[in-house]
């Protein structure tokens, strides 16, 4: 039998569970109805505050393991979750998650189409904002008639007209190893095109990650193994049609194992990857590479722990508003005094221009400490500080969030969340121990800079586990552009928005149902500086939970309103 649980826990100054006091944690834990072991892989949020997140979860013995998908509201609440089987009744394992503008859910992962080994195939699915599965697209990369072939998506991303692009690994006939395995579907699931990347050694290649630029070209990138000098990281650009434009490779100093596990894509399609590169005497380090449109390489920046000069691996990368590069990972130590060999999270910022450090935090969590995922959320404000307090000047604030695991005094793993201000400063740390008091720790995080909830996706020993952690924001003296309050809330069926306008602006104010479906239009007009208050009468509308949306030139923000008959 399935179980869910939604717990919240407020945590006072006196805990030790959290560091500072202005944090409240929710949970919302997931054992399939095989009682056995369920992990997220993934969670994303949308622009109302619902939070979907993907994994596996084992199922009944005629299931065994299955794509689990589940959906909670921004306080917690469990709104629905959904199963996959696969035709093989056998493994299904989902990978990662995305989600559009209106709500639609992206799953990938690998399944089998049989019981035997060497069935698995790609497989890709589409839900709507309810659960409802749209479509799923199944891809078998075998290129001759042996059925042993294996093919595992590993990463998902999606273009603003819906299309869905997914890479991972592919089986070829060359001996049996590897190639990357790249797919587009449109919006309706069916296949535009797939492309294969195969290293001039015809050994093992695996792709990881997935980007887009802002003309639709692709980007992955992976390891692509040579002949006598183990992986390289191996970055291939496709055009929007699937023409190979470039392919960029990467061998560390010591020409051994490279592996690249992450990249992003600015504005200008300039792409960065990061990874661990062997460094010879060093081991693995930190590699982050940027290169530009035309994939030359623009620079690298490798980081050793050179007190310890052992593993060092960079696990995930995101971007700034500026473009900014920011790393995370983690680094063997050596705490004083001991003869131990432990690891710590550091996380790195560097300039996008040339690669220069700008900051560098590590953590220590007391034992081995391992960051897994990283997020960078830009959001707005104003600066009047010009001319005397006189002149609105608009900025951005930016907070990066890192999780993952952490060995606890107690014995067991924890997730383990930091928040750092643009400057490197330590906001908060919030270590979580799950309800099991088991093996517990983050893989994916997830944080919209309109909610002040930041989510983190993992396990909870043999449970699927998600954290919610709520940062309790003091609002500033002068209140930002756009910021608003509604009252009553709940309400029956009539209800006030007052929001602010700092600088002449175009300001939208809509209303939503919880399916997105616009439900009333308020406020669409240019406004000049000042305090106004609208008012949002819900008499022809049923009772539930809608949300209004602010959107103003340089700000904007959604919040949940509930109307009561």
């Amino acid at each position: 039998m399935k179980k869910i649980t939604t717990v919240t826990i407020a945590f006072m100054l006196v805990m030790t569970s959290i560091s500072f006091g202005q944090l409240v944690t929710k949970v919302l834990s997931y054992n399939g109805p095989g009682n056995q072991i369920d992990k997220c892989a993934g969670i994303v949020q949308d622009n109302f505050g619902f939070v979907y997140a993907t994994g596996t979860s084992m199922g009944t013995n005629s299931t065994k393991e299955d794509y689990a998908t589940i959906k909670f509201g921004e306080d917690g609440d469990f709104v629905w979750a959904v199963r996959y089987d696969g035709p093989g009744h056998n493994i299904d394992n989902a990978s990662a998650i995305t989600i559009d503008n209106a709500g639609n859910v992206y799953v990938t992962g690998w399944s089998r189409s049989s019981s035997d080994y060497g069935s698995e195939d790609y497989c890709t699915i589409k839900y709507n904002n309810n659960g409802q599965q749209l479509w799923a697209a199944r891809f078998d990369g075998a290129v001759s008639s042996d059925c042993y072939y294996y093919d595992y998506a590993k990463a998902i991303t999606i273009d603003n007209a819906g299309n869905v692009y997914v890479t991972g690994e592919s089986w070829g006939n060359d001996n049996l190893n590897g190639d990357y395995l790249t797919i587009k579907y449109n919006s309706n699931g069916v296949l535009q095109w797939s492309k294969r990347y195969n290293g001039p050694s015809s050994k093992n290649d695996f792709a990881t990650s997935i980007g887009l630029d802002p003309s639709g070209n692709v980007y992955v990138t992976g390891a692509s193994e040579m002949n006598n000098k183990g992986y390289d990281y191996l970055s291939v650009k496709y055009s929007p049609t699937g023409s190979q434009l470039w392919t960029a490779r990467y061998d560390g100093p010591a020409y051994l194992d490279d592996k690249a596990n992450e990249l992003r894509v600015d504005g200008a399609g300039n792409l960065y990857v990061t990874g661990s590169s062997h460094g010879g005497n060093t081991k693995l380090d930190f590699a982050t590479l940027k290169y530009n449109t035309s994939g030359a390489q623009q620079w690298v920046k490798r980081y050793t722990n050179s007190a310890v000069n052992d593993t060092d691996v960079a696990t995930g990368l995101d971007l700034d508003v500026y473009t900014n590069v920011y790393i995370t990972g983690y680094s063997k130590c050596q705490p004083v005094g001991t003869s131990q060999v432990l690891c710590d999270y550091v996380t790195i910022k560097y300039s996008s221009s040339n690669g220069t450090q700008m900051w560098l935090n590590g953590y220590d969590g007391g034992g081995n400490d391992k960051a897994r995922d990283i997020k960078v959320v830009n959001k707005g404000c104003v600066n009047n500080s010009q001319n005397g307090g006189t002149l609105d000047i608009p900025c951005w604030n930016v907070f990066i969030y890192v999780t993952g695991e952490s060995y606890s005094n107690a014995g067991n793993f924890d997730f383990l969340t930091l928040a750092y201000t643009e400057g490197g400063a330590q906001k908060w740390n919030n270590r979580f121990n799950g309800p099991q008091n088991g093996i517990d720790g983050g893989s994916s995080i997830s944080v919209n800079p309109s909610y002040p909830m930041v989510y983190a996706g993992g396990v909870f020993a043999s449970d699927y586990g998600i954290i919610g952690i709520k940062e309790l924001v003091t609002l500033p003296d002068r209140p930002m552009d756009g910021y608003s309050v509604n009252y009553p809330n709940p309400f029956n069926p009539v209800t006030n928005i007052t929001y602010t306008v700092l600088k002449e602006s175009n300001v939208k104010i809509t209303v939503y149902d919880l399916l997105g479906r616009t439900v009333a239009s308020l406020v669409d007009e240019k406004k000049p500086e000042g305090l106004y208050t609208v008012t949002f009468d819900a008499s022809e509308l049923n009772s539930g939970v809608y949300f209004y949306r602010v959107e103003t030139s340089q700000f904007s923000e959604t919040k949940k309103i509930v109307l009561i008959k």
